[in-house]
């Protein structure tokens, strides 16, 4: 009798079948949700150092574009075309050599271009980059280099301030002098808010007329 209890035991501390498919789907579901948990954190944690990068990327241009245009020599002048395409434009500073170069031998460039233009790395978005060119005789130019600034942007815009009519203008040319202000537009992504970036543009007073403004000196 006793053999036959301890055999009844023996089979009663196993587990069925059924009691270990349950525990593997119970555990299934626990590893499952400690997952979703951890990849939802992930997620969040890279949104958040995207949103600070690009955050980091935009003051940095700010500053960069704003200190350009406020130390701009006083023989720079201005050009704003259209391209082909409506994304397609370039903002183009002649006779300023040294500005807006990453490299030594583009101080003798002879003009640079803020361009906009399609994102060849992804279709209906446009990119912002920097040109520099230097002139090769017989009125022609010849690139010395570029440099990508912006990609993927939904939409992007240069625009110049008239200082007498006060009107935003969409073409320049040198031959209308210095615009009062530089507008660039543009959007990050599709669901981003439009930016704005505004820069003033000092404008060149001649000697004369700066002595003429000059309150007489005092005896």
């Amino acid at each position: 009798m006793n053999v036959e209890r301890k055999r009844f035991v023996a089979r009663r501390e196993g587990f069925t079948l059924i009691e270990v498919v349950c525990a593997l789907a119970l555990m299934i579901f626990l590893f499952g949700g400690l997952y979703g948990i951890a990849n939802g954190a992930l997620t969040l944690c890279r949104s958040s150092n995207d949103a600070r990068t690009a955050e980091l990327r935009l003051n940095n241009l700010d500053s960069l574009l704003r200190n350009t245009f406020e130390d701009l020599p006083r023989s720079a002048s201005f050009e704003l075309s259209v391209g082909g395409s409506e994304a397609a434009g370039a903002l183009t500073i002649y006779d300023a050599p040294g500005i807006l170069g990453w490299r030594r031998d583009f101080a003798v460039g002879s003009r640079v271009a803020l361009r906009t233009e399609s994102d060849p790395m992804k279709q209906g978005s446009s990119r912002l980059l920097i040109e520099h060119w230097t002139d090769s005789g017989a009125g022609t130019a010849r690139p010395l280099g570029e440099l990508t600034i912006l990609s993927g942007l939904p939409s992007a815009r240069w625009r110049l301030l008239h200082p007498e009519t006060g009107q935003w203008e969409d073409l320049w040319f040198p031959q209308q002098g210095r615009p009062l202000m530089a507008e660039f537009t543009f959007q990050l992504s599709d669901v981003s808010t439009p930016e704005r970036m505004v820069f003033w543009i000092p404008p060149f007073i001649a000697p004369q007329e700066s002595q003429l403004a000059a309150p007489p000196a005092q005896p």
